[in-house]
């Protein structure tokens, strides 16, 4: 087969662009600098016990006494050193380490599910680089969760991998979806697998009936046995871990309960976690507006302020400080599930444009994802799931299924997006639908800016713990009002920017080129600009200095020369809770 240069090129290009945008962002990472993560270094402490032990004797231990009194290391420090599923992973990374690689995986493999779902390599790059840019993925990049990420990097793939399935392409399907399942559970974040086998099985049923009422037996059992058989070799791949993990489970709090239990404490079928442990961190409805807003419950726990802020001046510093801004129902968070002012936009346009199976999955994908996020404030559904599905009650902080909803905001809002383009009534089709996102999302923005303030409480039961004087506590609420105004009047004005290209393209005043070009480009600088809050390059440090954090400290020290193993020491000097 003849290569097509031309044919080929927009891939090479989206290709190229995705690499140099990862590469930009995270331009440090060639400096030699590395970001301090918390559960980078907390990791760090929990295996280091085994990893020094394997340095001096050589040997691999699976039992620790320095955790929980003591408790097996299958989690933290068991070796996979013969799973060769690494080199899939380091192959999509392009051999490139953390956090380049990561990022260069995660949009590489949502462009390729863009091809697979057939849209234009323009629109491909630009949903890859909105998935990518996700703020999500940056909060949780910033406080080291790393194996979260990598899952949701790897899950687009997985999706390509059952569309095509579904479409008869049976071997390579099979193929894809089986390897990077695999990958998926190897990177060890099985609840971000579970949410996704949720949002799948619910495109498996809509298939499913599909195929019984078109009477289509055949292809029906080809596509479940090969979906089957790669789930289960993805599965077996890391059996080890697995097997172990669940051997261990039924001793820990994911077990069954010791003590009789009320119902706000009962656990579900099969043993588990309590109800109440399980659902902390549960969205209020407030922690769903800065999916549109990004500031609309106050940003993180730790967010950068202006010399102009109201805090600000009554501290009487100058230049920016980070104060614990965060109004939500969470007891904490590290910053908001953003998708983008102008993603979400676009995921209404798909919504209300977009005909067929494709479009009903995704939207109830989306609305299982937020109903699910809201844990004990949703009851009426998280409580039947918690009681009746197989192994759900394993998991704690429902608000993380989020990290998933980043995947299909953009994915409908490019099949939409790609919709537009292709119409030959653009009017007709599309007149309405635009008018309608627009009403929905910019509307909901401004009516949160104007009418927000009398609903919405700005403080936080943690404010007297961190701030004290009431003054300061007065002075922060001030500040979140405005953020929440500021915050809100931004997302509405991108949204209008980028309807009014859409309705110049709908009216013929400007072609599909511009009109991309625009929408495109204000949806890359929306996410840019609140990414940069959380996470830019000047919270990258010099790599020895990131390193020096686990070193020990004399007292450490102290302590290690104490070799009774029943010597337990209570350090004061910092945080232990």
């Amino acid at each position: 087969m003849k290569f097509d240069i031309k044919s080929a090129l927009p891939h090479i290009i989206s290709f190229a662009a995705i690499i140099l945008l990862s590469v930009f962002y995270f331009i440090p990472q060639f400096q030699g600098k590395k970001l301090v993560q918390g559960d980078v270094i907390s990791f760090k402490g929990a295996s280091a016990e085994a990893r020094d032990y394997q340095g001096k004797t050589g040997e691999t231990v699976l039992w620790s006494t320095s955790m929980f009194g003591g408790m097996p290391t299958y989690q933290s420090s068991a070796p996979q050193k013969n799973n060769l599923l690494k080199y899939v992973e380091r192959a999509m990374n392009l051999g490139i380490t953390r956090p380049i690689g990561y990022f260069i995986f995660g949009m590489l493999g949502f462009y390729i599910l863009m091809m697979i779902m057939g849209v234009s390599p323009l629109v491909g790059l630009i949903g890859a680089i909105l998935f990518g840019l996700s703020t999500n993925h940056m909060i949780l990049f910033e406080a080291g969760h790393m194996s979260k990420v990598r899952s949701i990097m790897s899950s687009p793939m997985i999706i390509a991998g059952v569309l095509l399935v579904f479409r008869r392409r049976y071997l390579l399907g099979g193929a894809i979806f089986g390897l990077f399942l695999g990958v998926n559970i190897y990177v060890n974040h099985l609840q971000m697998t579970y949410y996704l086998a949720m949002i799948l099985s619910i495109l498996t049923v809509i298939e499913v009936v599909k195929m019984v009422k078109s009477k289509d037996m055949s292809h029906l059992w080809k596509s479940l046995t090969v979906l089957a058989v790669g789930a289960i070799l993805a599965l077996s791949s890391s059996a080890s871990r697995i097997m172990t993990t669940l051997e261990y489970t039924p001793e820990t709090v994911r077990g069954n309960a010791i003590l009789d239990a009320g119902e706000d404490r009962a656990t579900g079928s099969g043993g588990g976690m309590e109800w109440e442990r399980a659902m902390s961190w549960s969205n209020g409805t407030i922690d769903l507006l800065p999916s549109l807003i990004p500031y609309a419950a106050g940003g993180g726990g730790a967010t950068k302020l202006g010399k102009d802020s109201s805090l600000a001046m009554k501290l009487q510093r100058r230049g920016e400080f980070v104060a614990p801004m965060y109004h939500g129902d969470l007891t904490f968070t590290g910053g908001p599930s953003y998708f983008g002012a102008v993603a979400f936009f676009l995921f209404l346009l798909g919504a209300f444009s977009v005909k067929g199976r494709m479009k009903w999955w995704i939207v109830s994908g989306v609305l299982l994802t937020f109903m699910l996020s809201m844990g004990k404030n949703f009851p009426v559904i998280n409580r039947l799931i918690f009681d009746y599905f197989p192994m759900f009650n394993k998991f704690r902080t429902p608000n993380s299924v989020m990290s998933v909803t980043t995947i299909f905001i953009p994915l409908l809002g490019m099949l939409g997006l790609y919709k537009l383009t292709q119409s030959e009534s653009r009017e007709t089709d599309f007149k309405k639908p635009a008018l309608l996102a627009l009403v929905l999302s910019a509307g909901l923005a401004i009516l949160v800016a104007l009418v927000g303030p009398m609903f919405i409480d700005f403080a936080h039961p943690n404010d007297a713990r961190s701030l004290q004087d009431p003054i300061l506590i007065e002075a922060i609420a001030e500040d979140r009002l405005s953020l929440l105004r500021s915050s809100s009047f931004r997302t509405a004005l991108l949204i209008m920017i980028s309807f009014g290209a859409i309705w110049l393209y709908i009216k013929e005043k400007v072609s599909s080129l511009i009109m991309l070009a625009v929408v495109g480009f204000i949806g890359v600088f929306d996410l840019y600009q609140i990414d940069r809050s959380y996470l830019s390059s000047d919270d990258f440090v010099n790599a020895r200095n990131a390193d020096s954090s686990s070193k020990p400290r004399a007292v450490d020290k102290q302590i290690l020369a104490d070799i009774d193993p029943h010597y337990r020491v209570h350090d004061t000097t910092v945080d232990i809770f």
